[in-house]
């Protein structure tokens, strides 16, 4: 998949609204299986080059894969002048596998996995389309409800909100003497008789 930049700055520039950067994405393990992730719920910008993006698959059963994702352009290859972004290689860029795409240089945008849905209480079989972050930092989701045309199947809309506890902090600085014990903007988990880090 393709993240399109477009020109929105200055309506008297020749580049207005028009393609200005491109990244390469790639889906969570997409192999195209119905329980494979094979599309983009949604994404919301927010702010310093990141996006938050939902990932799902088309699976209504407990296999159902519901991801967000923290999307980072920083680092990543823009391709736009590149022969790749407009078809001009031998090989368009949805031919390619990340092999390739990795042996021609090009760095695709970076991702964390903040979550799975179904993980915090959202049933495998949602269809999650809808993605923004409010101002207190709390996340909120929708699910798509097909415009009621399933009849009897036809899903409940949901609005969740997502919130992060603050809870867990821990000292990152590397002050001398000084002890900084806050919230840091990174994710984890709990390890079992140690701590890891990546």
């Amino acid at each position: 998949m393709r993240i399109l930049g477009i020109d929105v700055s200055d309506p008297n520039s020749q580049t207005y609204l028009k393609p200005i950067s491109e990244y390469v994405y790639f889906l969570e393990g997409a192999t195209h299986a119905l329980e494979e992730v094979d599309k983009i719920g949604d994404a919301v910008f927010i702010g310093n080059d990141k996006f938050l993006v939902i990932e799902r698959d088309s699976a209504l059963d407990s296999r159902g894969k519901k991801f967000i994702f923290e999307v980072n352009l920083k680092g990543a290859t823009n391709i736009r002048s590149l022969p790749i972004a407009d078809g001009m290689a031998t090989n368009t860029l949805e031919q390619m596998t990340p092999d390739n795409i990795a042996g021609m240089g090009i760095k695709p945008v970076n991702k964390i996995k903040i979550l799975n849905l179904p993980s915090i209480g959202y049933l495998p079989s949602d269809k999650p389309e809808g993605i923004t972050l409010l101002p207190d930092a709390r996340i909120a989701v929708l699910n798509d409800n097909d415009f009621g045309i399933e009849g009897s199947a036809c899903l409940v809309p949901v609005l969740g909100l997502i919130s992060f506890p603050n809870g867990n902090k821990l000292d990152a600085s590397d002050e001398d003497g000084v002890i900084n014990i806050t919230n840091w903007p990174v994710f984890g988990m709990y390890q079992p008789d140690s701590i890891a880090s990546f």
